[in-house]
């Protein structure tokens, strides 16, 4: 029975009854551990090694040759630079790699070409950083590049057609010529519309927010009437940031007429006020908006329908047709369960001006269900620097149960101005010497968020820094001696891609 054969078995009736004797493990060089299963680990992993060294290379055609690779008539990283680009491609502090990339590009630097390989590497796997580096490769990475059909994707001009693309590759040929021509990305997908599918006219719907104009309505209003729900919603959402749009006026007509009196009055959103507003689900002024609604909302429509609207509707809007201002208005749907349905609405608006009333009255009581809940979440990353803010010019601290507000800034993979970065680190100031109502260790996802997004030059002056290093602690966290560590590489990195002195 062969090596190979004995492991298997091994594994299929276990170590205790078929345990790996050592002359077995003679040949593979392994000694045997006190954990058998262990053991068996070491030895199938040594064997599929020696599998694959054993198997025969794959000899070119004399015909296969490939042409030299072209010299470079540029600048390469300097040997500290190329010495930080290879711990970059090891892992270490990865996150890192794109910054290098960009720093690179702009001063003009190629990457040394023993480097090359692994970054393609890197970039085949990882799209954004594949559109990212081609400024950095050079002739010679071009040149590699072609050689490897896994690389050649990362150099690949873009082919403009958008009929015979890949949906990927379609949907990211929209976006960009949305942005540079806006009438002639309408015009493809109008050409193309009725063939596309239903998941695939809602993401192009999303694009058309790029630059859009009245000129969009017309292919918008054809999306409401399609046969699938999410078109349908999807285009009602964008119609709604065109205020000339026939359906935005007949939206805040409907809305006015119906629902806006709720704000002035204690009854607010009750069951009666729906009742007698929305007498009959077959009226045909409903039907527009009732075509939006899932088939689950049938049984309680009304409740569903007056969500709906208040999703779509601009939070602005709401003021100016209930005529009350943004305190009483939260009131009056927080008292009906529907702030979420209003913070869902200002999100999808980016209504900046509604954050300090939500804050306020949210913050009352972090037991709301609405702290648990999607929309909030969202709420806080898209201002997470206010919400930021608000927490430390009110004193509120981030505990167990207000930690969505942490979870907002760790997803905050954007540029950290100095006014957000000090205002996480004042909120960690407790936990990092120990006197925190949560550990210390619950920041480290939004420590390591803000390392990478801040200027590490303002984070060298924020004040936790400052004397954190010159009082430490007895203790010294991990979470912030890796957040410390990061600030230190990229300052030894910009500098290294800044110095003036070459190969």
């Amino acid at each position: 029975m062969s090596i190979f054969q004995t492991i298997i078995k091994a594994f299929i009736v276990g170590t205790e009854r078929h345990p790996l004797s050592e002359k077995a493990l003679v040949p593979l060089n392994i000694f045997p551990s006190p954990d058998p299963a262990q053991t068996l680990m070491e030895a199938l992993a040594t064997t599929h090694l020696l599998k694959h060294a054993a198997s025969p290379l794959a000899v070119a055609a004399p015909s296969a040759t490939v042409p030299s690779s072209p010299a470079d008539e540029a600048t390469y990283c300097n040997d500290a630079a190329a010495k930080d680009l290879w711990l970059l491609l090891s892992g270490h502090h990865i996150n890192a790699l794109p910054e290098f990339v960009e720093l690179a590009a702009q001063n003009h630097l190629f990457v040394p070409p023993e480097l090359l390989p692994e970054l393609l590497e890197r970039a085949a796997r990882d799209t954004n950083l594949a559109d990212k580096i081609r400024p950095v490769l050079g002739t010679r990475g071009e040149w590699l590049a072609h050689q490897n059909p896994q690389w050649s994707e990362v150099v690949r001009d873009e082919e403009m057609d958008w009929l015979t693309n890949t949906f990927a590759e379609r949907k990211k040929l929209l976006r960009l010529t949305r942005a540079r021509n806006p009438l002639l990305a309408l015009a493809w997908l109008e050409k193309t519309w009725s063939q596309e599918t239903a998941d695939h006219k809602a993401q192009f719907i999303d694009i058309l927010q790029v630059r859009l104009s009245a000129t969009d309505e017309d292919l918008l209003e054809r999306a409401l009437l399609d046969k699938s729900r999410e078109v349908r919603h999807a285009a009602a959402s964008v119609l709604m940031k065109l205020p000339e749009s026939r359906f935005f006026s007949s939206t805040v007509h409907f809305f006015r007429e119906r629902f806006a009196s709720a704000f002035s009055h204690d009854g607010g959103i009750a069951d009666s006020f729906l009742k007698k507003t929305l007498p009959d689900l077959s009226e045909e002024a409903i039907a527009p908006w009732f075509a939006l609604l899932p088939k689950e909302a049938s049984g309680d429509w009304r409740v569903a329908l007056f969500r709906c609207l208040l999703r779509l509707l601009p939070p602005a809007q709401l003021l100016l047709l209930s005529g009350q201002p943004c305190e009483r208005v939260l009131d009056t749907l927080d008292r009906s369960n529907n702030a979420d349905a209003l913070l869902s609405s200002i999100v999808g608006h980016k209504d900046g001006q509604w954050t300090g009333a939500v804050l306020r009255r949210f913050t009352r009581d972090f037991r709301h269900a609405l702290w648990r809940n999607k929309e909030m979440e969202a709420f806080l990353a898209l201002f997470a620097e206010k919400a930021m803010v608000f927490f430390g010019q009110n004193n509120l601290v981030i505990e167990h149960d207000n930690q969505i507000a942490l979870r907002a800034v760790e997803g905050h993979r954007q540029p950290w101005s100095r006014n957000l970065l000090e205002c996480l680190l004042e909120q960690y100031r407790r936990p990092a010497y120990g006197s925190g109502a949560i550990p210390g260790w619950h920041f480290a996802s939004a420590l390591q968020t803000a390392a990478y997004h801040c200027d590490p030059r303002e984070a060298t002056h924020a004040a936790l820094v400052r004397d954190y290093l010159q009082n430490p602690p007895k203790a010294r966290p991990k979470e912030f001696e890796t957040f410390l560590a990061i600030i230190r590489f990229r300052l030894k990195m910009r500098e290294h891609l800044l110095s003036a002195e070459e190969h």
